[in-house]
């Protein structure tokens, strides 16, 4: 049992600092940043996005554990699936993003009654999914290392669980205070209407141009 928590406590540390180290924070902080900037979210909006983002992440983990407990096939095969049909979803997601950014904050309401609308509040959840599901080669180490220790797939689940967890922590910590910036700072900065659609555009460009990254 000490060896299975100490195993457990590892991969939560390995999750949390891969969280801080690996290529994807930097995609996450401009692409969290771009939104909730360029979208004005109040701050427990912000942070309601955050979460479903993380939890998409957090999903993403778990599942690639259970795949690892199931099969060493399905966890080398998997992830280049994701990349081909998961990534070009995600893609469209951050374009629906950047739209919703261009409208600005007076049609927001109106959006969020609209399907559209909808769809870009789960999108948040999805997209956070979409990246865990195309993992870069740290986190396939990871899951392999997954592979390698689990008996079942309840096994794989569990680690995945743990390496998870220290995943969201870790985005929480480097998001939040993005958010607590984006969503308070610049609002005081930006006064001017032309400003505010100035800086809204920009914002609106850097989402499309993740959103080219991922579709092309």
């Amino acid at each position: 049992m000490t060896a299975t928590l100490t195993t457990y406590f590892q991969l939560s540390a390995v999750g949390f600092a891969l969280g801080f180290s690996s290529p994807c924070i930097f995609t996450c902080l401009p692409l969290a940043a771009s939104y909730i900037a360029g979208s004005r979210l109040t701050t427990l909006k912000a942070l309601s996005q955050i979460l479903l983002f993380l939890s998409g992440r957090f999903s993403a983990a778990v599942f690639y554990g259970l795949l690892a407990g199931l099969s060493g096939r399905l966890l080398r095969v998997f992830p280049h699936v994701a990349v081909k049909y998961v990534r070009p979803a995600g893609g469209a997601i951050i374009l629906m993003m950047a739209v919703f950014v261009l409208a600005g904050r007076h049609w927001h309401g109106k959006f969020q009654t609209l399907v559209f609308g909808r769809i870009l509040t789960g999108g948040i959840f999805f997209l956070g999914l979409a990246m865990g599901l195309a993992p870069c080669p740290p986190f396939i180490a990871v899951f392999t290392q997954i592979l390698l220790m689990s008996r079942n797939a309840a096994d794989g689940i569990f680690y995945g669980f743990f390496f998870g967890a220290g995943l969201f922590a870790s985005g929480f910590i480097t998001l939040v205070p993005a958010v607590i910036f984006a969503a308070g700072v610049w609002s005081r900065i930006i006064k001017s209407k032309m400003a505010g659609i100035v800086f809204r555009i920009i914002c609106a460009a850097i989402l499309v141009v993740f959103a080219l990254k991922w579709l092309l």
